[in-house]
């Protein structure tokens, strides 16, 4: 698995320099992208797609998608060590992704989700979320045999969840630093 991350500015490579450390004192390999020229927060989620495209077509190990201004806590256990499923993200509301820590496998299946991901901006022009079109894709995706996992919320743990989910252990904790 190779953690995957990009940044537009300052500010976010800052962010995800911690968001590496935080993966190689795992042991996790990772890998980071500057993409300096983007001006806009909505042209930056298109660009979340088409890094995770690039990503899943220049290698063959899974990727663990974080937003810059995610880290890693503790070891990703769920996603190192289960194998029975294609893709895993934690979900904010039951049909609404948690956008910060996307797991995908590298198989054709992953890909054909993710160029889906990518049309349904096209389809949807009126959408401006990502993790909006990801579920509209996932839910063609799982008709066509797509594993998905919900990830508990410590794959995706923001302040003050502690008093939603007392005694949980954060795994991947997002700063939501936008």
């Amino acid at each position: 698995m190779i953690v995957a991350g990009f940044y537009t500015n300052e500010k976010y490579r800052l962010l995800a320099e911690r968001m590496k450390a935080s993966a190689e004192a795992l042991g996790l390999k990772v890998c980071l992208k500057a993409y300096p020229d983007v001006k806009a927060w909505s042209h930056a989620l298109k660009l979340k797609v088409a890094f995770i495209q690039e990503m899943l077509s220049d290698q063959k190990d899974s990727i663990l998608y974080l937003d810059a201004d995610t880290w890693l806590e503790r070891r990703p256990d769920i996603l190192l060590d289960q194998d029975n499923f294609d893709v895993a993200l934690g979900y904010v509301l039951p049909n609404h992704p948690h956008g910060c820590a996307l797991f995908f496998r590298n198989n054709p299946k992953v890909k054909a989700l993710v160029d889906l991901w990518m049309k349904m901006f096209d389809r949807h022009p009126g959408i401006r979320l990502d993790e909006t079109l990801l579920e509209y894709a996932l839910d063609e995706g799982k008709q066509n045999g797509l594993v998905v996992k919900h990830l508990p919320p410590a794959y995706g743990w923001m302040r003050n969840m502690d008093r939603r989910f007392p005694g949980a252990q954060p795994v991947i904790h997002h700063l939501g630093a936008g």
